[in-house]
């Protein structure tokens, strides 16, 4: 065990590292966020700030009382460390919570989030507080108006799951600061390998990152799946009048941006499901240019360089023109007074030198694309921190900090590698490198298209998650599916033996208690050899994939999925040719 009893928390993990996992934490779930330390001194700058809070605290009295309250939040007691809510923060009705964040037994900070709307605040107290503290009474009502609704349960599970990440920061910062400290040995004894140090550091700092931004986006895509099922349930067949349906579509909105969210996490933390097949790359730009012309602007002079006779590469099609897509915006977004973009493609052979002084890089035949501008560069600085997510160099609101750190994540799971060439004010270059293949290019076939979206089929259902399996009960049987619903594996089997009819489709998550989804379906098509299986999760493990390709006939949903989404898989899976 390290010994940080004269560590801060800011001693063992990187305030900006903090910052960005805090906002996307407030993103996420659209509420205020904030770090403190046990002294009650702020740690992180405010996430998602609200206009209620800005209000009060421009007031001297106001100000003194959001100081009292949080001086209560402070000497909260928090016995084993649990998570706490403390109820009416500032008015009746506004709750606020702690989480505790933990590293060895050491209490070194804590998570705090609010301030939530339990129920329905009351007008006319809303008026008093700001008499009271001198605020205009129109204007503290419309503030109101943009703080989080939430019960209790719920905030009770946004704190289970705030806890949780806390743990994976202590956990994460443990890992950095033996990293650190392992380099730091490495370093003093043996000064000639410092530059291949340094490159393994980023290595492992951005793995650590990855499985932590992996779990981040599992248990997002877990409540995204019931906020968006729902939604888009309580919107079906509400008249276009109804005063309900504004907010209902604000909130399909917000976890539609958060789903984009955990995508690009799911991509940097290479838990996608992808299709590689082989490809030939200057095939695949050449068909991006008009795309391409349209999206870099007329004052950006574009040009390619594909080389004729080009090897090819196996990797998923999709996610090589998001690389291209995404290279291309951020050439485009350092070029504003316009400038030139090159993009490139031959191939390359990596040597024995190379790899020595590159770390993880293996010897051998590779196809290299590179998307080169005159832009304004970077520093060495900002290029060791470029592919890790929410670092951006743009403005707010310009970008969300992901875009790289989706490249990275796609050129890591396809077995490739990037480099990155750039200076201040002289233009950048990123080289990324496939492992060529002896294959022939494969020729793309259209996606299929399945027009019957209901069924009269039963489908079990087995989902461990009860708000997921809910919603997912609701959708079949809107679908008219007859449905049997299990929480776990040894439930479902059960329903399985006691059901006379026929089931015709297993629908399962992967990863549950004391049985994977895989072993379940085994042992029900034993049982019944002639049932379909359909497997969904909020990304990707080795019990039915590897590497993000999943293993030959087995069928995936994503989560989230939307109505539509999961009644086109059902039934491609149900119409399916027999396996």
């Amino acid at each position: 065990m390290i010994d940080i009893d004269d560590l801060a928390l800011l001693d063992l993990m990187k305030l900006d590292m903090l910052q960005r996992l805090q906002d996307a934490v407030s993103d996420a779930f659209l509420m205020p966020a904030i770090i403190f330390d046990t002294e009650g001194r702020p740690i992180t700058k405010p996430s998602r700030f609200s206009e209620f809070c800005a209000l009060i605290r421009a007031t001297k009295k106001g100000a003194a009382r959001c100081a009292a309250f949080h001086r209560k939040l402070m000497h909260a007691p928090q016995e084993n460390f649990k998570p706490e809510i403390l109820h009416d923060c500032v008015l009746k009705h506004m709750a606020t919570g702690t989480v505790p964040i933990v590293i060895q037994n050491r209490h070194l900070a804590n998570w705090r989030i609010g301030q939530m709307v339990e129920g329905e605040l009351d007008a006319d107290e809303v008026r008093r507080f700001a008499r009271e503290v001198g605020l205009d009474e129109s204007a503290l009502i419309l503030a109101t108006e943009t703080l989080t609704p939430l019960d209790e349960e719920s905030l009770n599970r946004v704190l289970t799951f705030l806890k949780t990440r806390s743990e994976q920061i202590g956990r994460l910062a443990i890992q950095n600061l033996q990293q650190d400290r392992d380099i730091a040995a490495r370093r003093r004894a043996e000064k000639e390998k410092t530059s291949l140090e340094k490159q393994l550091h980023q290595a492992q700092k951005m793995e650590s990152i990855g499985r932590l931004a992996g779990g981040v986006a599992h248990d997002f895509n877990n409540v995204l799946c019931a906020i968006t099922g729902h939604a888009t349930l309580a919107l079906d067949g509400l008249p276009s009048e109804n005063p309900l349906r504004g907010s209902l579509e604000e909130i399909s909105k917000a976890a539609d941006r958060a789903t984009d969210l955990t995508r690009q996490l799911l991509a940097f933390s290479r838990k996608q499901v992808i299709k590689p097949m082989v490809i030939d790359l200057s095939k695949r730009i050449e068909s991006l240019h008009p795309m391409l012309l349209r999206l870099i602007g007329e004052d950006i002079i574009f040009k390619t360089l594909p080389q004729k006779g080009l090897g090819c590469v196996r990797a998923d099609p999709n996610q090589v023109e998001q690389i291209v897509l995404n290279l291309a915006v951020n050439a485009r977004d350092a070029m504003p007074n316009g400038g030139e973009l090159l993009i490139e493609t031959s191939d390359a052979l990596l040597d024995d030198d190379y790899c020595a002084r590159h770390a993880n890089a293996v010897p051998g035949a590779y196809v290299m694309i590179a998307v080169s501008d005159t832009g304004c560069g970077m520093s060495a600085e900002i290029i060791e921190k470029i592919f890790e997510p929410f670092f951006t160099t743009k403005q707010l609101g310009q970008g969300t900090g992901l875009g790289l750190a989706t490249v990275y994540g796609i050129v890591e799971q396809n077995g490739g590698r990037i480099e990155v060439y750039s200076e201040p004010d002289k233009g950048s270059s990123f080289k990324i490198y496939f492992p060529r293949v002896l294959d022939k290019a494969e020729t793309l076939t259209p996606p299929t298209v399945t027009k019957a979206v209901y069924g009269e089929e039963t489908v079990l259902l087995v989902e461990d998650e009860e708000m997921v399996r809910q919603l997912a009960l609701k959708l079949l049987e809107r679908l008219g599916y007859q449905v049997l619903a299990a929480a776990a594996p040894d439930e479902a089997i059960s329903l399985l033996t006691q059901h006379e009819g026929p089931i015709d489709l297993l629908l399962t998550d992967v990863v549950m208690p004391r049985m994977n989804g895989r072993e379940l379906a085994e042992k029900i098509v034993k049982l019944r050899p002639k049932i379909k299986v359909l497997f969904t999760s909020g990304y990707t493990q080795n019990v039915i994939a590897h590497h993000g390709v999943l293993d030959e006939n087995i069928e995936f949903l994503a989560k989230p999925y939307s109505l539509s989404t999961l009644a086109t898989r059902i039934r491609e899976v149900l119409d399916g040719a027999e396996t």
